[in-house]
């Protein structure tokens, strides 16, 4: 089953939502999410979120406020949950930014669960967190020319194990 948000105005999001089991979230071209504080996204167990950005319309996930003084201000709204069932996740042409953690992939209160969820990251940028741009726990990470960058603790922390590849990606912070 497959769902998808609209681009005509934005997505605003309070509190956090759950992408249910055995559904895709298609998230189309120029799509704008604004996450309230201690607003999030929890891809779940069989579920899948498809960011399908381009290079003149990308797909931007930040915060609800709008005004220029938080344009680039860390911690605004709280983070992108990839569970560890979670497969075949893409992101591409995305701006991820100004949240708690920008995106966490392997999440779970099971520790009897071996799955490894999968996340695809191409030509997406993750900016201005407060504390980790990109975590990655026992996951299957391909991300090509991506950027993280700006993070107040670990710019990415991969552990537990996994499969990772960054090609052409530039991972910097100066925080």
């Amino acid at each position: 089953d497959s769902v998808a948000l609209r681009v005509d105005k934005p997505n605003v999001f309070y509190g956090y939502s759950l992408i249910d089991s055995l559904t895709t979230l298609v998230i189309p071209a120029g799509a704008r999410l604004h996450f309230h504080e201690n607003s999030g996204l929890v891809v779940g167990t069989g579920a899948s979120i498809k960011s399908r950005g381009t290079v003149d319309d990308p797909v931007i996930f930040q915060g609800d406020r709008l005004e220029d003084f938080f344009k680039e201000v860390p911690g605004q709204w709280g983070q992108l949950v990839i569970t560890q069932t979670s497969t075949g996740n893409e992101f591409n042409h995305t701006i991820i930014k100004n949240g708690g953690i920008g995106l966490s992939v392997g999440f779970t209160l099971d520790p009897t669960i071996t799955d490894r969820p999968s996340v695809t990251l191409n030509n997406t940028q993750i900016l201005n967190m407060s504390f980790i741009g990109l975590i990655g726990i026992d996951a299957n990470i391909q991300a090509t020319n991506t950027v993280v960058s700006n993070c107040g603790d670990h710019t990415v922390a991969l552990v537990l194990g996994g499969e990772y590849n960054f090609r052409h990606c530039s991972i910097t912070n100066y925080f």
